[in-house]
């Protein structure tokens, strides 16, 4: 009986190397090239074309992979793709195929490049791909038989990018901004109504990435939670919004939505922090001092803004809102061995106008609060003591000590009286 099943086992190896050679030598995979290609433009109306040869891939699933693939590209949107691939391996699990599903095993990516492309007329290209609304077909002429009614039930338990790039473009205003990652991970499930990719986690900037996001299809809306850990947040906002004027290591905690695939149009929290950092547009010590001036009636102190460096901190903190691109600071936190600061703002992302208010002041004298205005181009503010409330503050103190000696002296002349 061992001696059998011995044979049996032998035998059916045999046949699946066999099977496997016959496929290599008798079914090219670049045969199946138009059939996908078709398939794509019916599902998605956006073109997919390989740039390199496919090729079978046996081991540990079977599937296949392929040098070089762009989706998406059109002239409106400068013949930017949605995306462009080097170089991926997808893997087919087998047993749901027999149940007219398919599912991918594992998809490991080289270099994957997203473009997020508005044109002048405000459009997304995202915004104009197709969603299917109901079950894929597969149906061909350019297939000898018809294989339909397949199931739209994507499950991939492991993604896998060893970089990944995404580019937001907008072509009214030549703008660019750009974020990237290495060794992506992530488990993907979805169906023709909705795709989650959860979880999420990348390296990247220095430090790391974890999340999740939810893809509503028929809704064109994206839920995403993340975290973003110990990363370099210089290098992360030059990327993200060519800013470079804070540095240090931080990190961010948001929950956003998406939606109509649209970048402009968002809501959401958003938490951060920031250690051990510079603010490069303004000098707050400086202003306090020359907030203390102006209070003791030197209004001239003013001309001592003009080169006001830059502050050094331990701890940045804040938590803001998002709504279509305009950003509500809540409340924001300073703390150095010297200073310390607290305050809130607005943010218009769309046009970088700012409108943040400060409250600040030195750890020695705490009680001796300065207020500080930063208005204008958050990229190059304007930075100034508060006047207004200053003078508030000069009125207030001043009216206080009149109405003490005023006290005084009357007491004095009641005493008197009645004394």
């Amino acid at each position: 009986m061992f001696k059998f099943l011995l044979n049996f086992i032998f035998v059916l190896f045999l046949l699946i190397i066999l099977g496997m050679g016959l496929l290599v030598i008798f079914v090219k995979p670049n045969h199946f090239k138009p059939i996908i290609t078709e398939q794509v433009q019916k599902a998605t109306g956006k073109a997919l074309v390989f740039t390199g040869d496919l090729s079978w891939k046996f081991w540990p699933h079977l599937g296949f992979g392929f040098q070089g693939a762009e989706f998406g590209a059109e002239n409106n949107f400068g013949n930017l793709p949605l995306a462009k691939i080097d170089h991926a391996i997808v893997g087919i699990q087998i047993k749901p195929l027999f149940s007219k599903k398919i599912m991918v095993s594992e998809l490991s990516i080289k270099n994957l490049v997203m473009n997020f492309v508005k044109n002048k007329q405000g459009v997304t290209n995202w915004q104009t791909l197709k969603i299917p609304t109901k079950k894929a077909d597969l149906t061909t002429e350019k297939t000898p038989s018809k294989i339909s009614g397949i199931d739209f039930e994507l499950r991939i338990p492991g993604i896998y990018t060893d970089y990944l790039r995404v580019n937001w473009v907008n072509l009214g205003n030549r703008a660019q901004n750009v974020f990237q990652a290495r060794g992506l991970k992530a488990t993907v499930t979805g169906d023709q109504n909705a795709i989650k990719i959860n979880p999420i986690y990348a390296n990247l900037y220095g430090g790391n990435f974890t999340g999740n996001i939810s893809i509503n299809l028929k809704t064109k809306t994206v839920n995403s939670n993340t975290n973003f850990n110990n990363i370099n947040i210089q290098s992360f906002l030059a990327d993200l919004s060519n800013y470079n004027k804070i540095t240090g290591t931080g990190g961010l905690t948001t929950q956003l939505t998406l939606y109509n695939f649209d970048f402009n149009k968002n809501n959401g929290t958003v938490k951060f922090y920031i250690k051990n950092g510079v603010i490069k547009f303004l000098n707050i010590t400086k202003l306090i001092e020359i907030g203390y001036k102006i209070k003791q009636g030197n209004v001239l102190a003013l001309r001592d803004l003009s080169g006001l460096g830059q502050t050094e901190f331990g701890d940045l903190t804040g938590n803001a809102t998002l709504q279509n691109n305009f950003v509500s600071i809540q409340s924001i936190h300073l703390s150095s061995d010297k200073i310390e600061g607290e305050g809130s703002g607005t943010i218009n992302l769309n046009t970088f106008q700012s409108n943040i208010r400060i409250s600040a002041w030195l750890k020695a004298r705490k009680d001796d609060v300065i207020p500080i205005i930063i208005s204008g181009d958050i990229r190059h503010p304007s930075v100034r003591p508060d006047q207004t409330a200053l003078l508030k503050l000069v009125v207030k103190h001043q009216g206080k000590q009149i109405k003490e000696v005023v006290q005084k002296q009357l007491g004095k002349a009641l005493g008197k009286l009645f004394g």
